[in-house]
């Protein structure tokens, strides 16, 4: 265990120096992607450090207390240290390791994470809606994850895609489940958001969230000008100042939103906004399974800009069908959760 904290405290050191960087920083997309993997390991690296810091204080008051001048002080540093250790430790000690979701399992990602979570050997290993992010594996990565899922108590995942080939590389049955975010509700979401400052109460726009190439810009704006809506246009390569709270405002109070995201479809989904799909160019497009696994799940079919402009036929949206399909299969995916984890305490 203690190889692995070291190893975690090592990549938090490393890029705790990179988003530093000016060069990093000026390459919003990377900095970002570091940012989040900095906040994800951040708590159990000092955790880890407290650790170290009270073993250290426990060791030398023992060394302190030969002395016969401050064997008294000693004696109270070390049966305090001594107390506090287990507690420090049993927080760093895990029963089990669920993994998830959104392309956590992407091979490009891999070499420098820990998401197939190699080397856990004492703990139960559960994957929730893992995300692969392609279509297909090489030879070299069938056999890491091969290796790796012959480990795992319970495996999900969120596309069918993915499932297809990972399943002959396992004996565990794969799951598909949904993706964290749609477990939540829509009245959950309405808590959460928040207007931009730079939002008009009753404003009407078009959300334009667009992480690859700007496909269909002249259609965007065309569209924008015959319903004399604002277009609000954001994506990793120009950063952002809005938030998780903007973020989902933005999509709720939307005229349309227009994307290549997962996950601004999914949120346009679950305000029942109306939406444009635009699919990404050249290497990017491999990801586009994710989203076509969303759009035939859901029956969400003619979401996808297919033409030269967008007419008022987009804004139009039954979601009936999906709402009721979206239900049963939060049922089955908070099922495959109950169950993953009492198979896991069972077999502790």
């Amino acid at each position: 265990m203690f190889d692995k904290l070291e190893a975690v405290e090592k990549r938090y050191e490393e890029i705790t120096k990179m988003i530093s960087d000016p060069e990093v920083i000026a390459n919003q997309s990377e900095w970002q992607k570091l940012m989040k993997e900095h906040a994800s390991i951040e708590e159990i690296v000092l955790k880890y450090r407290e650790y170290k810091k009270t073993k250290q204080t426990m060791e030398e008051a023992e060394e302190m207390m030969q002395d016969k001048e401050l064997k008294e002080l000693a004696e109270a540093e070390f049966y305090e240290a001594k107390e506090k250790l287990p507690k420090i430790k049993g927080s760093l000690d895990n029963d089990c390791l669920i993994v998830g979701s959104d392309q956590v399992w992407n091979p490009s990602y891999l070499k420098n994470t820990p998401y197939l979570l190699d080397g856990y050997d004492d703990c139960k290993r559960i994957s929730y809606a893992a995300s692969v992010g392609v279509d297909s594996l090489t030879k070299e990565q069938a056999n890491s994850f091969e290796k790796a899922l012959k480990h795992y108590r319970a495996i999900s995942v969120r596309e069918q895609s993915a499932k297809d080939f990972l399943q002959p590389l396992t004996n565990t049955d794969i799951k598909v489940v949904l993706d964290p975010t749609l477990l939540l509700d829509r009245a959950t979401y309405e808590q959460i958001e928040k207007r931009p400052k730079d939002i008009g109460e009753n404003e009407s726009y078009v959300l334009c969230y667009i992480l690859g190439d700007e496909n269909g810009k002249v259609a965007i704006n065309e569209f924008a000008t015959q319903n004399k809506c604002r277009i609000i246009m954001f994506s990793d390569k120009t950063g952002s100042n809005y938030g998780v709270e903007e973020f989902l405002y933005l999509i709720h109070h939307a005229k349309l939103i227009c994307t290549d995201s997962f996950h601004a479809c999914v949120f346009s989904f679950i305000f029942e906004r109306p939406f444009v799909v635009f699919k990404r160019k050249g290497k990017s497009n491999r990801m586009y399974s994710r989203l076509e696994h969303f759009l035939k799940v859901f029956r969400l079919g003619g979401r996808e800009f297919n033409s030269d402009s967008i007419t008022e036929k987009n804004l139009l949206v039954d979601y009936t069908v999906g709402k009721r399909i979206l239900e049963q299969k939060r049922e089955k995916s908070t099922e495959f959760l109950r169950k993953a984890l009492e198979l896991s305490d069972e077999s502790r």
